[in-house]
């Protein structure tokens, strides 16, 4: 009887060999033996296929990696057959096989267990830039940081228009707490529906700025909306000339 167990994930692999075994071992009572590429022996996989346990109901043999040594791999090959004849049970246990072999395996085996691993997709600059980290940083009046930042969203694919959004999203927000300087955050989260988060690190915030300032921050977003609108700004040279008279 022949199992074969393959693919890169070997976490899931490891768990369900462990499983067959210690069912072969307490529900069948099989004397379980193990062999690895380093000392397999012709010989001694000629034995597993003759052999009746003296004590047990059967054998248990797992071979790891075996077919990666090529003559190994021609002896078991040839003798898979046999294997699968066998009132023993042969459990192979592989990282990488061949389409032919696998093919072979699925003539014979009892069972064929495929664990890949399951690759995440990469994700892009963009994804990666965390655009809070600029509204952030105009919400803590830090210039520099900012500006770096609008660079660093730039260069990662992201457009000055987003980043216009973002920023009047930010400066909207922290309007909003400034007319409530009394209000509890739990008040803030129920009269505006917002995040806990985003109001504490609202509230937070908007110490850093006057009433007046955030009005003429806005008046100005505006006027740059616009501008860009009717082709006499460039989001990008607008929203970086914002930053910088921040």
């Amino acid at each position: 009887m022949i199992y074969l167990f393959f693919g890169g994930d070997v976490d899931q692999s490891r768990r369900k060999i462990r499983f067959l075994i210690d069912d072969l071992e307490t529900k069948q009572r099989a004397a379980v033996f193990r062999l690895d590429e380093e000392d397999f022996s012709k010989a001694r996989f000629e034995e597993f296929l003759k052999a009746n346990a003296l004590f047990h109901n059967k054998c248990a043999v797992l071979l790891k990696d075996v077919f990666m040594d090529k003559e190994a791999a021609d002896f078991v090959l040839a003798n898979l057959d046999r294997a699968a004849a066998s009132s023993n049970v042969f459990i192979f246990w592989e990282n990488k096989l061949a389409a032919d072999i696998i093919r072979k395996f699925k003539k014979l085996a009892e069972n064929i267990f495929e664990f890949s691993l399951k690759t995440e997709p990469k994700k892009s600059a963009k994804e990666l830039f965390n655009i809070f980290s600029l509204s952030d940083a105009f919400a803590a009046r830090e210039r520099r940081r900012a500006w770096l930042l609008y660079q660093r969203a730039l260069a990662a694919g992201i457009t000055a228009e987003e980043v216009f959004w973002k920023l009047v999203w930010q400066v909207k927000n922290l309007m909003v707490v400034k007319g409530l300087p009394l209000a509890s955050q739990p008040a803030i989260v129920k009269a505006t529906g917002w995040h806990p988060f985003v109001v504490k690190k609202t509230v937070e915030s908007v110490g850093n700025f006057s009433q007046e300032e955030l009005k003429n921050y806005s008046r100005r977003l505006v006027g740059l909306y616009h501008d860009c609108r009717f082709g006499l700004d460039d989001f990008s040279l607008g929203v970086e000339r914002f930053i910088l008279k921040l």
